[in-house]
Parts: C-alpha cells; sequence; structure tokens
C-alpha cells in the first residue's frame, strides 16, 4: 500500500479536531516535514511506507525524530499496513495518546 494513501486514510480520522486536538497534515519543523503535527499537544504522527526498513532510511528517521524531541515534541510511528489492516485500533492508540499528553499539558 502506498503511503499516501495510508495518509489520506488516517487523515480522514484525525482532521477537524475529531480526536479533540487539531492535527495538521504535513507541517514543516526546521528542516524536516511531519506526516501530522498537533502543536497543542506537541505530537508527531509518522507513517512508514515500505522503504522505511533500509538502514539509510532507518538512520533518517532517527535524526528526525532526535530533531523533533530536541523541541519536546513526541513522535509515533506507524506503517502503512498496519493503517490498512487495522485503521481503529491506529486512530484508538493516538486518541489515548492525545488524552494522555493533553492531561500534562
Amino acid at each position: 500500500m502506498e503511503s499516501p494513501f495510508c495518509e489520506r486514510l488516517l487523515w480522514g480520522q484525525i482532521r477537524n479536531e475529531q480526536l479533540g486536538v487539531k492535527f495538521r497534515r504535513q507541517f514543516s519543523i526546521g528542516n524536516y516535514v511531519a506526516d501530522f503535527f498537533s502543536p497543542q499537544i506537541k505530537l508527531v504522527i509518522e507513517i512508514d511506507g515500505e522503504t522505511h526498513s533500509t538502514a539509510e532510511e532507518l538512520k533518517r528517521d532517527k535524526e528526525k525524530e532526535d530533531y523533533f524531541r530536541s523541541f519536546n515534541i513526541k513522535v509515533i510511528r506507524y506503517n502503512n499496513n498496519g493503517i490498512v489492516e487495522s485503521l481503529e485500533d491506529v486512530v484508538r492508540d493516538i486518541s489515548e495518546k492525545a488524552e494522555d499528553l493533553e492531561k500534562i499539558r
């Protein structure tokens, strides 16, 4: 499954504050672009496709995550298959994490 398709699928579930917080899609933070970002709770959601299994991609993902974390931004990742096969579980997980972060905000 292609990442843009999976991003659109997830976006349909988290946009318009459906989880109680506002997410932005393809949001620039420094030199990086987060797939989804909620400035309100400092949460980045990254969607990983098949290319995210190579050593080079894993290294770039870690650098990106480290950069986001340097701003106290939490990063959670989901792969394409997880979104397609269990979108409801992914949305529930995001919702729980968003609630937890909202409590400590």
